[in-house]
């Protein structure tokens, strides 16, 4: 149970956080729920549906990510829509973790099964309320917003970085050293740890 938490803060929580932020303006409860839900069905429809992508389809989706993370600061439907594509990307990364196979791996329900699931679900509704939280937070203090959310973008941004320097060395578009392997662990397995190594 504490596993699959703890995966679901890991794979959405700078991003929601992010765009609780970085989206503006008044927005209906049912607006930001068909958003939210729209953008993680597609995500998880993608990764059941999709084989791993190649190192230049990887570049592709990263650089989609990139720009998504810079039109979020947009008003507007264009905010609500790059908003919708980093849930997506991130519903996409979460649901291709190989320990998932595990919630389908029993035909049987039991309590495991449902440990994990409820597991799911409370981290689900805490990232949510974190995110919340965080944007109430910012709306009292106008000036914890900017550094906020450049934190949250940077986090947000880590992994997929991690995930295009891979997919430049696989492709031979850089060298392969021990120190760019480094930051490609360090981005994608602990997305939250200060990089202090340069290329």
């Amino acid at each position: 149970m504490a596993y699959f938490s703890a995966n679901i803060f890991e794979a959405f929580l700078p991003v929601a956080l992010f765009i609780g932020l970085a989206w503006r303006g008044a927005r209906s409860w049912r607006d930001v729920a068909l958003t939210v839900s729209g953008a993680l069905g597609a995500g998880l429809a993608a990764a059941f549906f999709w084989s791993p992508p190649s190192a230049a389809a990887l570049l592709v989706s990263t650089a989609a990510q990139i720009l998504a993370a810079l039109l979020l600061t947009v008003s507007g439907g264009v905010a609500r829509a790059a908003g919708a594509l980093l849930l997506a990307g991130a519903a996409f990364g979460w649901a291709g973790d190989p320990e998932l196979k595990i919630l389908a791996a029993s035909r049987v329900v039991n309590t495991d099964l449902l440990l994990n699931l409820s597991g799911i679900a409370v981290a689900f509704a805490l990232t949510a309320l974190l995110a919340r939280l965080c944007r109430r937070l910012a709306d009292f203090f106008p000036c914890a917003r900017a550094p906020l959310t450049v934190t949250f973008a940077l986090l947000t941004l880590t992994a997929p970085a991690g995930h295009a320097l891979l997919a430049l060395m696989k492709l031979e578009m850089l060298e392969l050293t021990a120190r760019r392997l480094t930051l490609v662990s360090l981005a994608t397995n602990f997305p939250w740890a200060p990089l202090t190594l340069t290329l």
